[in-house]
């Protein structure tokens, strides 16, 4: 019943929609109101999953709208208890900004899609009214309560530092000589070099003679971490300057000329280019823990009970 009912396998779905999935106060969740709440994932999930781990997900979807239904239900029933009233202009505000942004302004557009969703301008208007006092509410009791210092910005980038340090690169490029031919390997990177000296383009010479795999792009390898390379070419590359080419080195049989096209310093990206992403990060936690023990508050003050589906 219950894999048939979240598939909406039609009949299952009949039998069960108006059960109680959930009762806040006097306010009813009927199954039927998780179903809606579901939307369109129960698609999404039936196209990605199958067996028992569709079934596993569909649980979990369902779970997680009843608790936003009861979290949804419990604050409007707070709302209700505190004898506040809604001005009805703040609805009709909303309602004049939807039809202005969705339906260009156009009214008919508006009532053709009420009509569209089997909706009433008055069960459209209640839903209009309970979503802003739950925004409303939500700003008081979570938004315009965090508060972020600048210490703990700090201390959050002070925790996360490993992330916005950028090491030391250098861009190399290489001429790889093998033995063979009538010369030696130090005679071929000794002719090799006194051209580079006098001045022959070394990304033309790689392409010409290096027999490494990165010939045919000049010799080039890109940028790399010092660290990560051998101990014999850290060695090598460490003090050449911009441009400057190496001194033979010998690796695995080979001979290697290096050139140093470019060096990037380490550097940590400073606290101020991070500032707001930091602080944004924060506030997300805060309002986290906030919006948490404010719903525990109201569950603990209204009663709860929710229904099994099985």
């Amino acid at each position: 019943m219950w894999m048939a009912l979240l598939v909406g396998a039609g009949c299952a779905q009949a039998m069960v929609a108006d059960r109680y999935a959930a009762q806040v106060n006097n306010r009813v969740i009927t199954v039927g109101d998780v179903l809606g709440a579901l939307g369109p994932m129960r698609q999404r999930l039936m196209e990605t999953y199958t067996g028992v781990e569709l079934e596993k997900k569909m649980e979990e979807a369902y779970q997680q709208a009843l608790d936003a239904l009861v979290e949804r239900a419990l604050i409007l029933t707070e709302f209700a208890r505190s004898e506040q009233k809604l001005p009805e202009q703040i609805v009709d505000g909303r309602i004049n900004e939807i039809i202005h942004d969705r339906f260009s302004n156009n009214r008919t557009q508006f009532f053709e899609a009420l009509t569209e969703e089997h909706l009433t301008l008055e069960d459209w208007r209640k839903e209009a009214r309970d979503h802003i006092v739950v925004s409303m509410l939500r700003r008081r009791e979570v938004v315009d309560k965090i508060v972020v210092t600048p210490g703990d910005v700090q201390a959050l980038y002070q925790q996360r530092l490993l992330k916005y340090q950028q090491p030391e690169k250098i861009r190399l490029r290489v001429i790889v000589l093998r033995a063979g031919g009538p010369k030696t390997l130090e005679q071929q990177a000794a002719d090799v070099r006194a051209r580079l000296v006098a001045g022959a383009p070394f990304e033309e010479l790689a392409k010409q003679l290096s027999q490494g795999a990165g010939a045919a792009g000049g010799g080039d390898w890109g940028w790399q971490q010092p660290g990560e390379l051998r101990a014999e070419l850290r060695a090598a590359v460490a003090k050449l300057q911009t441009g400057q080419v190496s001194e033979p080195v010998r690796l695995d049989g080979d001979l290697y000329l290096f050139k140093l096209e470019e060096r990037q310093a380490a550097s940590v990206t400073p606290l101020a280019q991070v500032y707001a992403e930091l602080e944004s990060i924060l506030r997300e936690k805060e309002a986290g823990r906030l919006y948490k023990d404010w719903i525990k508050r109201l569950r603990q003050k209204f009663f709860v009970k929710v229904f099994p589906l099985k």
